[in-house]
């Protein structure tokens, strides 16, 4: 009985052979092709019954040739495609072509992104890597690859990095909009603080990219994104009205001058100024108040905030804060980030405690005492970036804005424009 089995599954496997015999010279399978294989052809309606019976009978038969066992490996993104005669060409095709570009790992893509918050462009895709560049909040950059950690991008005419995270495919919403100062009823992010993200961006928006009110892009953008913090980036863009601020890190000898033209110009500013002013210039905060400008909180030490604990941020603000309220009986209670760096935590906390973080839409570099900017090329720089709802952002301890400013004053009102006073501290 076995050896009869034995025997019958014998002549099945050989009828088998010979028909795939058969097969394989009709449908020309036989040949030499350095390209592709052939498909298997399906049977002819001219086929013998005896055939039909006999492939019938071989269906019945699992046969696993050495070919199909080898596993085909599938590339990241590649579609893996069964090997079964039904395939058809074009998608064994197709898979070949998307396994080609995703050899690297990443999503081929063709498509304009944006960044959420001002970012590193790096050479490779590490934080180690080398910084080709920064893209500011707001900025468009073209990608041609994605992972879910690195996007790469084209800069400079080179394949460079960005952290996936910070950019997003839709554009900042800036079609014909203006800044309106939202009601009372505006809720503001409350919480815990340990929730927020501690990565560290730069408020500062692409100054390049400009509607038609001269409005930097970006700062529509930030204000979206971090208003919640109760941030402003820029002031009600309706109104033909500009912000005047000068930070205060320390004292270079043109507060008096600065004050002094104020008064003559009747325009009030804010004064962000550190501890170490504080220490060196109490005299002068106590001007500033008497004058009717607003004073805010720089921080004791101008340290990067992101960088510290929140005890450490708290200590910053809340130490300055205290030392005005108890000497001048003022309270503060709008606070500037150091050089514009902060985190959503940072944010979260300053509005914990009562404060209002306030960015801008405009600065240049003045800070440095050893290079101060050409006082004409300064003046029509001020004024070729003049905008609705304007908040500058200039150093008292520039020789050159000491120098300007009245002229600017000037300029900024011939052009239509009022100066708002100092910054309100609620929208």
């Amino acid at each position: 009985m076995v050896k009869g089995t034995m025997m019958r599954n014998w002549k099945l496997r050989s009828s088998v052979i010979v028909l795939a015999a058969v097969m394989m010279a009709s449908s020309g399978c036989g040949k030499k092709n350095n390209d592709t294989a052939s498909l298997p052809q399906l049977p002819s309606q001219t086929q013998t019954q005896e055939q039909t019976q006999e492939q019938t009978i071989e269906q019945t038969i699992p046969v696993t040739t050495e070919e199909e066992a080898i596993p085909v490996p599938v590339a990241p993104g590649e579609v893996n495609v069964s090997s079964s005669s039904s395939a058809s060409a074009s998608s064994l095709a197709a898979t070949s072509s998307q396994a080609v570009q995703a050899e690297d790992g990443y999503e081929p893509r063709d498509e304009e992104v944006y960044a959420t918050q001002k970012v590193n462009i790096r050479e490779a895709a590490s934080t180690d890597a080398a910084k080709a560049g920064s893209l500011e909040a707001g900025a468009s950059i073209h990608r041609i690859g994605y992972t879910a950690e690195w996007s790469k991008v084209e800069y400079n005419g080179t394949t460079c990095y960005i952290a996936s995270e910070y950019l997003s495919d839709k554009a900042p919403e800036t079609v014909n909009q203006q800044v309106q100062a939202p009601s009372a009823a505006t809720e503001l992010w409350s919480g815990d603080l340990s929730t927020l993200s501690t990565n560290e961006f730069s408020g500062i928006a692409d100054y390049k990219d400009r509607d038609a009110l001269n409005v930097p892009n970006g700062c529509y953008y930030l204000n979206k994104l971090y208003g919640k913090y109760n941030a402003k980036f820029i002031e009600d863009t309706s109104k033909k009205v500009i912000y005047l601020t000068m930070d205060e890190g320390y004292e270079a000898g043109f507060t008096p001058q600065i004050l002094q033209t104020l008064r003559e110009k009747n325009v009030k500013a804010t004064f962000f100024v550190t501890k170490e002013f504080y220490d060196s210039n109490p005299e002068y905060i106590k001007q500033m108040i008497d004058d009717g400008h607003t004073v805010g909180n720089h921080t004791c030490n101008h340290k990067n905030m992101p960088s510290l604990s929140l005890e450490e941020q708290t200590n910053e603000i809340m130490v300055l804060h205290n030392l005005v309220k108890d000497n001048f009986g003022y309270e503060m209670k709008l606070f500037r980030f150091p050089e514009g760096s902060t985190s959503e935590q940072s944010l979260g906390l300053v509005e914990s405690l009562g404060y209002q973080s306030v960015f801008w839409s405009f600065h240049y570099l003045d800070y440095n005492s050893d290079a101060q900017k050409d006082p004409a090329e300064t003046l029509q720089l001020c004024m070729d970036s003049i905008h609705p709802g304007a908040i500058y952002l200039l150093h008292a301890k520039s020789a050159t804005n000491t120098q300007i400013l009245g002229e600017w004053i000037d300029a900024v009102r011939a052009a239509g424009y009022e100066f708002g006073g100092g910054l309100p501290t609620t929208w």
